[in-house]
């Protein structure tokens, strides 16, 4: 029972947005909590259910309840849970109402996105029709059995499967689409109704990642211990010591789309900004994804969250899902914040520089991102990360 219990803690980790601040589309504020519809606590003409009418439409304010039990409290949510996670039936997907992260996508990028989220959410809709009939006896009082540690074992490889469709979308979709937030909402229902012991655990999980484990102190860059009672750079950008080192022939690419900030960078690369390394500027998402496609090498990668040709998120997501060896570091002017980080490190970034608005047109800048950079380097060569 022990290790079912943990296969379901590591393994079923729905997927759950972030970030409140970028428009409130990445925090994912918990899929429990209040749950109630607009028809909640109606109880109006009592009619039996069959399996044969799960998945049929209310009409007006007819909903259709089993007879009264004592415990009115259980009664109560098993007519909620009926009527949220069955019989509203939420459409699979609207191609024309998707509610998109991806900014200021291409002609292309939107086709694949759709081609995508539609594939994704009719799945989910045939698995959804597949698991409402067990849904509907296991919540129904009288009909509910214990779920044997067989059974747990068996749903769990189903739902596991269900959880990585959906979770090819966290990146593309806002938390805010109805029919992904319905799917996300009825995966967790789900996942807690196999096994009530998870109850409120997978309340606010995201992808775990297998190659480092996410620390705030890490992923912002801080500068690490060891480091602390000597500069890595001077203000001339000579460095001190060569621990820790860049790697060899180091190519480092920028993305964003504010013309000064790349302008300022290309200026002062030879002399200050990375000036033993290859460097080189893009201010569209797709660009910089066609010259990896085509061979470019890059280490790290800097960019920014809010960029044309898809945006920062979608950069990182197509690389992740291509295996790309690299860094992929975030800079922006979006404040550090302990679970703004942990969700950028769960769609694959490995650390973020906060820089402030107009940062181009100050003086220490370069130096610092180069520190943070090196700090990277210090992590990753300590505890040996793979990217």
């Amino acid at each position: 029972m022990k290790k079912i219990f943990l296969f379901f803690i590591f393994c079923l980790a729905l997927p759950c947005a972030a970030q409140k601040r970028l428009g409130d589309v990445f925090w994912c504020d918990g899929f429990i909590g209040n749950l109630s519809s607009r028809q909640a606590g109606k109880l109006l003409k009592v009619t039996e259910v069959t399996p044969a009418q799960l998945g049929r439409m209310f009409s007006g304010d007819e909903i259709r309840i089993l007879p009264k039990t004592p415990d009115q409290t259980a009664v109560n949510k098993y007519y909620h849970n009926l009527e949220k996670y069955i019989f509203n039936q939420t459409s699979p997907f609207n191609e024309q109402k998707i509610v998109s992260l991806l900014f200021s996508p291409s002609s292309r990028q939107q086709e694949q996105f759709s081609k995508l989220y539609k594939e994704v959410m009719h799945k989910f809709f045939n698995f959804k029709q597949e698991m409402d009939v067990w849904l509907y006896y296991q919540s129904k009082p009288s009909e509910r059995h214990i779920v044997s540690a067989a059974e747990q074992e068996e749903l769990a490889n189903k739902i596991t499967d269900m959880n990585a469709e959906l979770g090819r979308l966290r990146n593309y979709v806002s938390p805010t689409d109805p029919a992904y937030k319905a799917a996300l909402e009825y995966m967790l229902h789900l996942t807690q109704t196999v096994n009530p012991m998870l109850r409120g655990v997978l309340k606010e999980k995201n992808f775990i990642r297998s190659d480092r484990e996410y620390k705030y102190r890490e992923f912002f860059l801080y500068t690490p211990v060891p480091l602390r009672t000597s500069s890595l750079l001077t203000e001339s950008g000579d460095s001190q010591q060569t621990i820790p080192e860049f790697p060899r022939d180091f190519k480092i690419a920028v993305l964003n789309d504010e013309y000064t900030v790349l302008s300022k960078m290309k200026s002062l690369h030879k002399t200050i900004f990375f000036p033993n390394s290859q460097l080189r500027t893009y201010e569209d998402a797709e660009d910089l994804l066609r010259d990896i496609h085509s061979g470019v090498r890059y280490d790290v990668i800097l960019t920014d969250i809010i960029v044309p040709g898809g945006g920062g998120l979608y950069l990182t997501a197509t690389l992740r899902e291509e295996n790309f060896p690299g860094a992929i570091i975030a800079l922006s002017a979006y404040e550090e914040d302990l679970d703004f980080g942990k969700n950028l490190f769960d769609r694959g970034f490995d650390g973020m520089i906060e820089v402030s608005l107009g940062f181009q047109y100050g003086k220490d800048w370069p130096i610092d991102i180069m520190k943070k950079i090196q700090n990277y380097y210090y992590y990753k060569n300590s505890y040996g990360w793979s990217h």
